[in-house]
């Protein structure tokens, strides 16, 4: 479960990504490590660092991803994410249309989630994104809002905040998650994030992740 995927999403657009020859299909793949693996306002790594990777394969507007990442969470010390997607063009909106299945090491076969995310920019500077997950088995939902700029000097400032508006496994009130931080891309396709982290079910937590892609 990318713990950014809306804001990676929005800072992509802002930070020049690593160039690629083009081709069909093509194969891009990443490494993260990061401070503590946070997802929807709750550490998949028992406030500990974790290690993070992923293999994108793209045709056309057609892709699938293998993601996985270190985890510490009742026994499980290993997620592997599997998605696939659509990106369709619509003039200056970006749509990703997924579903991703969550598997770990020892509880197996989690669950699923159906994605929508639109970003879109407001400006010559700041874009703006919005994303709604469902989970067709357990009906629950996680709906979320993300903005991101560019500040100075290539250095990306944004941040999200979402809800499951009490129909996911947090109790009776609803989660809310917010996350806020500063992004800025390094030598071929790196990245560098500082991002402060809090929830209605976590007090805040400054997070340092850094990441390549290829």
């Amino acid at each position: 479960m990318n713990q950014l995927k809306l804001t990676v999403t929005l800072m992509a657009l802002a930070i020049p990504a690593a160039s690629h020859a083009q081709q069909t299909p093509r194969v891009s793949w990443g490494a993260l490590a990061t401070s503590n693996y946070i997802y929807r306002g709750v550490s998949y790594s028992d406030q500990k660092p974790a290690l993070q990777g992923y293999v994108n394969v793209t045709d056309g507007f057609v892709y699938g991803e293998a993601w996985a990442s270190t985890v510490d969470i009742d026994g499980d010390y290993g997620e592997l994410d599997l998605s696939v997607g659509v990106t369709p063009e619509f003039g200056q909106l970006d749509v990703d249309i997924s579903y991703t299945r969550f598997l770990y090491n020892r509880s197996g076969d989690c669950c699923g989630e159906i994605g929508l995310e639109l970003g879109h920019p407001a400006g010559s500077v700041v874009d703006l994104g919005g994303a709604f997950y469902w989970d067709p088995e357990s009906d629950a939902t996680w709906t979320e809002a993300g903005i991101a700029g560019t500040v100075y000097d290539g250095f990306v400032l944004g941040g999200t905040i979402g809800s499951d508006f009490g129909s996911g496994d947090y109790g009776d009130d609803d989660q809310v998650a917010w996350d806020l931080g500063v992004s800025r891309g390094f030598l071929q396709g790196g990245t560098v994030d500082v991002r402060y982290y809090q929830s209605t079910n976590m007090s805040a937590r400054a997070v340092l992740s850094v990441g390549f892609d290829f």
